[in-house]
């Protein structure tokens, strides 16, 4: 499961709050985001932010994730806090 406090790697302004009983917060800058996510799958979790649903593909090694966010269509890679 991908829960945990994460930054990310080549942007530290980003990071994700992603917790056990369906908590997420994805945060931009200084805009932060919250909605529900659960598990879709082995790789990929379903997350509803500000009313819309996306499917997140992740992949988790350790104190490492990488996670397609929203919007984009590459994975961005984050180190867990």
């Amino acid at each position: 499961m991908p829960t945990g406090n994460w930054v990310g790697q080549s942007n530290p302004d980003v990071s994700l709050d992603i917790q056990n009983g369906g908590y997420i917060k994805l945060t931009v800058g200084a805009q932060e985001t919250v909605g529900n996510w659960e598990m879709e799958g082995k790789n990929s979790i379903k997350v509803i932010l500000r009313g819309q649903s996306y499917t997140m593909p992740f992949e988790r090694k350790d104190l490492s994730l990488k996670v397609t966010l929203p919007g984009e269509s590459a994975p961005s890679e984050f180190e867990q806090m």
